[in-house]
């Protein structure tokens, strides 16, 4: 198994003998976050979905994650929504996303999805 690159523990950074003990203890929060992003640690997981709206060719997301230039990726949980995904494509908003998609009278057309950026 390859090792994951990381920050390695320090007491505190270069002539943190001069520098108050919050500050230090911010820089050492700072580390350890830094080495939880080099981990794959990305806190992009939570339990959302979007169910595609039946009958209808697009469905809007509202999400405060969600900016101009989020890239959204959106896992089926259902085979209806497997089938739907081929053709499932996004424009995003500040706080929303429009998602457009084929109309099937199917309601269970559910994904999981994570926002990024």
């Amino acid at each position: 198994m390859t090792e994951r690159p990381s920050i390695p523990p320090l007491d505190g950074p270069p002539g943190a003998g001069n520098l108050p003990p919050d500050v230090v203890n911010w820089l050492v929060s700072v580390r350890d976050r830094v080495n939880l992003l080099l981990q794959g640690k990305i806190n992009i997981s939570a339990q959302t979905t979007v169910t595609l709206r039946a009958s209808q060719t697009t469905t809007t997301l509202y999400d405060v994650r969600i900016g101009y230039f989020s890239h959204l990726g959106f896992t089926p949980m259902s085979a209806n929504a497997a089938t739907a995904a081929a053709a499932l494509w996004y424009e995003t908003a500040d706080g929303s996303a429009t998602l457009h998609h084929v109309s099937n009278a199917a309601v269970d057309q559910t994904f999981s999805y994570c926002c990024l950026g």
